[in-house]
């Protein structure tokens, strides 16, 4: 079995737990990675909240938008988590799908605005960063079908 199939194999494969001693352990890593990502969310809902409350400053404005694009792709992380078959994972993957390729960019807008060494952008270059990350995000929907490959066969 080729290294590729076999984590395809390991992705695609759920199973239902046993009450033994590992997959108790296994049931109480996953139940704490679980608190943490929702500490994690909540704590970034606040902050972009507060953020967005408190600016003034368009980098403040931007980091509140980095914020959000963060927690959607953590709480898809999480459902993708705790679910429970193939076709749960693909939707919420699709959700955390929603944040993610606007992370870099944002951060890098984030990043501009709040030092101003190199240069202050403007709306046309923001736009312009833009491009990249909307292209991206359209192509990896899932009417197009080229989201997910899976291998069918040996």
């Amino acid at each position: 079995m080729k290294s590729w199939e076999f984590q395809n194999y390991q992705c695609l494969r759920v199973k239902e737990f046993d009450l033994d001693s590992n997959n108790v352990e296994v049931l109480c890593l996953k139940t704490l990675l679980s608190l943490y990502l929702v500490l994690t969310i909540a704590f970034t809902q606040f902050f972009a909240a507060y953020f967005y409350s408190k600016g003034r400053t368009n980098y403040r404005k931007a980091f509140s938008v980095l914020l959000l694009c963060v927690s959607v792709y953590l709480f898809g992380y999480l459902m993708v988590i705790n679910s429970s078959n193939l076709q749960e994972m693909m939707f919420w993957n699709q959700i955390q799908y929603m944040g993610l390729p606007f992370i870099a960019v944002l951060w890098l807008v984030v990043a501009l605005l709040y030092t101003r060494t190199i240069c202050t952008p403007g709306n046309r270059t923001v736009l312009l960063l833009f491009v990249i990350p909307v292209i991206t995000f359209s192509c990896g929907l899932p009417i197009h079908g080229i989201t997910f490959i899976i291998p069918v066969g040996k």
